[in-house]
C-alpha cells in the first residue's frame, strides 16, 4: 500500500477505502499504533460501513467484502497511524502478513 496521506478538521471522520477482504479466511488488517496520542483515532470497518457501499450485503460465503480505515480528528496535528495485515493470526507486527502487501504501512494524517 505505501505511504497514504490524510487531511481532516478536528472532529471530521474521514475513510481511506482498503480494498477488498474476507474475514472468512482470516483477513485481518489492524491499528497497530496511532503516534502522537490524542491527534487522531483510528480503526477499520468492512460491510455496509464503508462509504458508498450502505446497501452491500454479503451473499457468498468467503467473498470479499470492502474495508476501509476510518481515521477522526481529535486535535490540530499530525500523527503517524502504523496499520498492519496479519494472515489468520491476532494482530501484532510481527505476525504472518501472508505476502509483502501485508507489512507494516503507515497513514500520515493532519488534522487541522
Amino acid at each position: 500500500m505505501g505511504t497514504q496521506q490524510l487531511e481532516i478538521e478536528v472532529g471530521e471522520t474521514a475513510q481511506i477505502y482498503w480494498g477488498g477482504s474476507s474475514t472468512s479466511v482470516g483477513d485481518n488488517w489492524g491499528v497497530l499504533s496511532v503516534e502522537p496520542e490524542g491527534v487522531a483515532e483510528a480503526g477499520f470497518v468492512s460491510g455496509d460501513s464503508v462509504l458508498g457501499f450502505e446497501d452491500w450485503e454479503d451473499t457468498s460465503t468467503g467473498g470479499d467484502g470492502p474495508t476501509a480505515l476510518e481515521v477522526t480528528g481529535i486535535a490540530p496535528g499530525t500523527a503517524t497511524i502504523r496499520v498492519q495485515y496479519c494472515f489468520r493470526e491476532e494482530l501484532a507486527e510481527d505476525c504472518d502478513p501472508g505476502s509483502e502487501d501485508g507489512y507494516p504501512t503507515d497513514v500520515t494524517v493532519t488534522v487541522r
